[in-house]
């Protein structure tokens, strides 16, 4: 009979380990997206498996693909998740930057602008 721990020892090294990209410049590191492919051929190979058993008869490694096909999906759940929060962050960084280059661009041309006179109805307005 297997022990538990045997249905996640080929899954071990799988965890996320890094984040998704560095906020300051390009994403580098894919590490996570690797994982989501590597634990996907696990998830594949293990629900095939479970989708041929032969529920007549004793199959244990039938039962314990199953159960890796469970930490599968978690772990994969987790990486997506991380992959999400790194893609958010670098989007927001991006946003930031866009908003900067924005601004510069806006304040050199209200300085190329002449000034706007007042009027008799209120500031610069018609």
């Amino acid at each position: 009979m297997s022990d538990a721990a045997d249905d996640y020892a080929d899954l071990d090294g799988l965890i996320p380990r890094t984040t998704y990209g560095k906020v300051d410049g390009p994403p580098s590191d894919r590490a996570n997206t690797l994982d989501v492919i590597e634990i996907s051929r696990w998830l594949d190979s293990d629900l095939l498996m479970w989708q041929d058993r032969d529920d007549t008869k004793a199959q244990p490694e039938i039962r314990q693909a199953a159960n890796r096909a469970i930490v599968s999906i978690d772990l994969m759940l987790r990486a997506l998740h991380v992959i999400r929060q790194g893609l958010i962050a670098e989007i927001h960084a991006s946003d930031r930057a866009t908003a900067d280059r924005t601004d510069k661009l806006l304040a050199g041309v209200r300085r190329s602008l002449p000034p706007m006179r007042d009027t008799p109805g209120g500031e610069g307005g018609s």
